[in-house]
C-alpha cells in the first residue's frame, strides 16, 4: 500500500514572493513549525496486519534554498516523491529569481493534511515569519490524541470490516467506471511533467439559495447531482458512481494537523423520468444507509478496502468540496500571490470537480488529465453551467437544455455548413469510391468502439450490392 512512486498525493503550495522576503526568518519559521507538529516529524509505517502507524523520524527538515535555479530544478523539487516509510512527509524550498523576488513552494503528503487545514498551515507559517505565537497543543499531547483515535479508529473496523466490503460490493461492485469517451481520452503516453490542465468558474449562490433553504440541502450536493444529471446526459449510462471525500468521525483536535478524509463513490440508478427532487431522495437514502450506528459509518472503511472489490476506476472521477487554496501567505510587508502551475494536484483523477462556498457564490476548479480533449472539456462545463441555472426540482432530466443557445446557433449554423458544388457528370458512388483510391487507410466512419477505412467501407459497400 506504501506506494514509493507515486506523487499524486502530494499537496502543493506555491507563491509568489516580493524580494523583501528574509529566509532566515522563513527558514526559522518552518523549523519552529515542523517542531511544533508531531506527523512533520513523522514517517508512515506499516505492522505485520498492514495496519498503518505513524512512527518518528529523526531527520532534520529545513528550507532547501535555490539561486540561479531553472524550470527543471522545480519540476524534480514538486514531483519528487515522498517515500512513506523512510522519510518525513514534507519539504520546503526557496527559489530565488533574477529580480531578486522569490517562489517559495511547500510540498505535504496528503497523509499529513486535507482541506479542512489547508488554511491553517498558511496562517501557522505566515504568524511564525511575522512571530506571532501558535495556538497548539503540545506533540506528546498531539501524539496520544492521534494515537488514540488510531486504536479506536482500528478497532471500530475490525468489528465492521466484513460488514462494510458486503456494502459496497452490493452498492458498486458491478457498477461500470464513467465512460469518459466523449471527451475523447486519448492513450497518450505521459510526456509532460505537469499532466493536469485547470479550468475555473464560479456561479451565484442566489441562483440555488432558495431552492436549498426549502429542500434541506447543501449547495455541494445539490452541485454534484447536477453533475450527476450532466453525465447521465452524455454518457446515456443509467447506473453512475462518482467518489467523493468524507470527514471521518471527529476531528482529533482543531490544534493537530493531520488528513482526516476518506473517499467513496455515491451509485445512483438514474432514468430520463427522474427529477432533481427524485434524485436528492436517492441521494439521502444512500447518505443514511452509511450509517451503521453512532459511532460507525460504512465510508469510514479505507479506500483502498473499496477499491478491492470494484473496479477501480470509478474513482477517476470525482466531485469534491475543499480548499481551493487561494489564499496567500503574509509575509511582514512582502507582496504574495498564488502561483497556480503547480498548485494542482490530482490524488489519481482524470476528471475531478472541486468547489468552494463563498458567502454568496460558488467557486469552482475543473482538474482534469490532459488526455482529455480541452476543447470538449470546456464545452462539457459550460454545458454544466448551463444547466446550473436552470435548476428546478420537479423538471424531468430529460427537459433539461445541456447546451446554451450561443453553442446551438454554432452547431446549427456554423458547423452545419457542409454544402458543396460537385460536378454534374459523377454518380455519388463514383465520387466515394475516387476517394477510396486517394485516401484507402484513412477512416471513413466511426460507430462506437468500432472503425472503417475508405477501403473497408468500399468492400462492405461492394458485398452489400453483390448481395441484393
Amino acid at each position: 500500500m506504501l506506494n514509493a512512486d507515486t506523487t499524486e498525493y502530494n499537496i502543493i503550495f506555491d507563491q509568489n514572493i516580493s524580494k523583501e522576503l528574509k529566509y532566515s526568518i522563513l527558514n526559522n519559521a518552518i523549523k519552529i513549525f515542523i517542531s511544533s507538529n508531531y506527523l512533520f516529524q513523522c514517517n508512515l509505517a506499516e505492522d505485520y496486519n498492514g495496519q498503518l502507524f505513524w512512527k518518528e523520524h529523526n531527520e532534520e527538515i529545513a528550507l532547501e534554498f535555490y539561486e540561479n535555479y531553472n524550470e527543471d530544478q522545480i519540476k524534480q523539487f514538486v514531483h519528487l516523491p515522498f517515500h512513506l516509510n523512510k522519510t518525513v512527509l514534507c519539504r520546503f524550498g526557496l527559489f530565488k529569481n533574477d529580480d531578486n523576488s522569490f517562489r517559495f513552494i511547500a510540498v505535504l503528503h496528503h497523509a499529513l493534511i486535507d482541506g479542512s487545514k489547508f488554511n491553517d498551515f498558511i496562517d501557522c507559517i505566515s504568524n511564525l515569519y511575522n512571530k506571532k505565537q501558535l495556538n497548539i497543543c503540545d506533540c506528546d499531547i498531539q501524539k496520544k490524541l492521534i494515537n488514540e483515535k488510531a486504536k479506536t479508529g482500528w478497532s471500530l473496523l475490525a468489528q465492521h470490516n466484513v460488514e462494510s466490503l458486503g456494502f459496497f460490493k452490493t452498492n458498486l461492485g458491478n457498477i461500470d467506471p464513467i465512460d469518459l469517451s466523449f471527451l475523447k481520452l486519448h492513450k497518450l503516453p505521459d510526456t509532460s511533467f505537469n499532466n493536469i490542465n485547470e479550468y475555473r468558474f464560479s456561479l451565484k449562490m442566489n441562483d440555488v439559495d432558495s431552492l436549498c433553504r426549502e429542500y434541506k440541502i447543501s449547495p455541494y450536493l445539490l452541485s454534484m447531482l447536477l453533475f450527476y444529471i450532466l453525465i447521465y446526459r452524455h454518457t446515456g449510462q443509467k447506473e453512475l458512481a462518482v467518489s467523493y471525500p468524507v470527514m471521518l468521525k471527529g476531528n482529533v483536535t482543531e490544534q493537530v494537523f493531520v488528513s482526516e478524509i476518506n473517499t467513496i463513490a455515491m451509485p445512483l440508478l438514474i432514468e430520463d423520468s427522474d427529477t432533481l427532487l427524485s434524485l436528492i431522495s436517492k441521494a439521502d437514502l444512500f447518505i443514511k444507509q452509511l450509517k451503521v450506528n453512532q459511532k460507525y459509518k460504512h465510508s469510514y472503511l479505507p479506500v483502498y478496502d473499496i477499491a478491492s472489490i470494484m473496479n477501480k476506476k470509478i474513482f477517476e472521477v470525482g466531485f469534491i468540496q475543499t480548499n481551493l487554496k487561494d489564499t496567500p501567505f503574509v509575509f511582514g510587508e512582502c507582496k504574495t500571490s498564488v502561483n497556480h502551475y503547480y498548485n494542482i494536484d490530482s490524488s489519481g483523477f482524470k476528471l475531478i470537480f472541486e468547489l468552494e462556498v463563498k458567502e454568496d457564490e460558488i467557486k469552482f476548479r475543473v482538474k482534469y488529465s490532459n488526455h482529455l480533449d480541452i476543447y470538449l472539456v470546456e464545452k462539457f462545463i459550460k454545458a454544466y453551467q448551463n444547466l446550473f441555472i436552470q435548476v428546478n426540482v420537479l423538471k424531468t432530466i430529460s427537459e433539461y437544455n445541456i447546451i446554451d443557445r450561443a453553442t446551438y446557433k454554432d452547431i446549427i449554423n456554423t458547423w452545419n455548413q457542409t454544402s458543396k458544388d460537385y460536378p454534374d457528370n459523377k454518380t455519388i458512388h463514383g465520387l466515394f469510391e475516387e476517394q477510396v483510391l486517394r485516401t484507402p487507410d484513412n477512416i471513413a466512419v466511426v460507430y462506437e468502439d468500432k472503425e472503417l477505412t475508405y477501403k473497408e467501407l468500399n468492400q462492405k459497400a461492394n458485398q452489400l450490392a453483390n448481395y441484393l
